[in-house]
């Protein structure tokens, strides 16, 4: 009987340690939450065209010549709104579209759209109004040419930007009995519509010549949607030359027709040349407007605006931002004794002997590859000037010495030309 309380007491300890028992409970994992990184869509709005294009057409004035940089890719319409993750985008080759799409991934844009490969997705960058991205093996680049598409049609951001360069801020004269005799103050606006243009009210010009039988620079002339004339053009100075084409038995002979001239500046009343430059100012430099009184020319106005504009677009694009600069040389508006004329080339200078102590080997193979005597003399005497001001020595070594043998080890294959410039 002693050991029963013993025996009670052993299987109480053996119940109590069945409930202090630890229980198997499933693993708790924290949850995480998702979180959405998104950046704003809006600074890619805009209508893009390849930059190619209207770098070429800005030097050469030929949409067709011009044309061989629309190869793929016409331009791209983006249009987003606030806080869009995603966005619709319409891509156009020529005039025929298709819809696309910018997404982001890990907070980064990509351009999305569909080949005959399949759906390709590349990342996109953006920099100083340049879209960039891969397109078929090569890099592609587009430059923003409008804020927001044409509002009547939206593929013609090829169209706006070549009647913009071509004949935006201009007024033509033309003597053409063929049209209806003498009429004045004719301007063909970047919107394509057109005043005083012998009853039209419109106008077109090519930029599409893939299924065209005769190539070439092409104008019409239309009023409202009714196809009037055509013709063939050159625009050769402050000249639009009209050609007409005649085709038969798919012969065809191109015989002049009429020349429109720009205004003549120096015929303008003050208050006229007032009132251009009042309208236009948001387009024009600073520089420009400030000297209205001294063009003798539309042409004049436009020429030196033109370079102007190119200048500050190409400040990236070294190599052809060395182009343009080289063409204000040999504008007819560098005359020293005109005020704009004379800023723009000292300026240029400046720009010139900055390439030539930054980056000494774009200057040099811009020297080896440019014949024209007179810029290779106004570039000779640029740098002699800037580098006799230093007459310091350091060592013995002048600092044109220095100059020569650090651009002789740094500039291969074109030492010809340091000694030249540095002898």
């Amino acid at each position: 009987m002693k050991q029963m309380p013993l025996l009670l007491f052993s299987v109480m300890l053996l119940l109590v340690g069945c409930k202090q028992e630890p229980k198997h409970t499933a693993e708790i994992v924290p949850v995480v939450p998702q979180v959405e990184y998104t950046i704003s869509l809006q600074p890619y709005n805009g209508v893009w065209v390849p930059k190619e294009y209207v770098d070429s057409l800005k030097t050469n004035r030929s949409p067709f010549a011009s044309s061989k940089f629309l190869k793929g890719i016409n331009s791209v319409v983006i249009k987003a709104a606030p806080d869009q993750a995603e966005t619709p985008i319409k891509i156009y080759y020529g005039i025929e579209g298709e819809q696309g799409m910018l997404i982001q991934k890990d907070a980064e844009p990509y351009i999305s759209y569909t080949t005959l490969e399949g759906t390709l997705e590349e990342r996109i960058y953006l920099k100083n109004d340049i879209l960039s991205f891969d397109l078929n093996g090569h890099r592609a680049e587009l430059i923003r040419v409008a804020d927001v598409p044409n509002a009547k049609d939206e593929s013609k951001g090829v169209s706006d930007i070549t009647n913009k360069i071509l004949f935006a801020n201009k007024s033509y004269s033309c003597h053409c009995p063929q049209m209806g005799g003498y009429t004045t103050n004719i301007q063909l606006n970047p919107d394509g519509s057109a005043n005083n243009l012998f009853g039209y009210d419109n106008y077109e010009v090519a930029t599409v010549f893939v299924s065209d039988i005769y190539p070439m620079d092409k104008i019409y002339f239309k009023k409202g949607s009714e196809w009037g004339k055509s013709f063939h053009y050159r625009v050769e100075g402050d000249k639009l030359k009209l050609f007409e084409v005649i085709i038969t038995d798919d012969q065809m002979d191109v015989k002049p027709f009429c020349t429109l001239e720009e205004t003549q500046f120096f015929k303008l009343t003050p208050d006229e040349k007032l009132s251009y430059f009042e309208s236009n100012r948001k387009n024009l430099d600073e520089l420009v407007t400030s000297h209205y009184d001294e063009y003798a020319t539309m042409g004049d106005l436009m020429e030196i605006t033109g370079v102007l504009s190119s200048l500050r677009e190409q400040s990236e694009n070294l190599t052809f931002y060395m182009y343009v600069a080289g063409q204000i040389y040999t504008n007819k508006m560098a005359d020293a004794s005109n005020p704009i004329g004379e800023t723009v080339v000292m300026s240029t200078d400046d720009y010139f002997y900055d390439i030539f102590i930054k980056r000494p080997e774009l200057f040099y193979a811009f020297v080896q590859n440019n014949k024209n005597p007179y810029i290779q003399k106004r570039l000779w005497q640029t740098v002699q000037d800037r580098v006799n001001m230093h007459e310091a020595t350091v060592d013995g070594i002048s600092y044109k010495d220095s100059l020569r043998t650090n651009h002789i080890q740094y500039c291969k294959g074109y030492e010809k030309a340091v000694i030249a410039f540095l002898k």
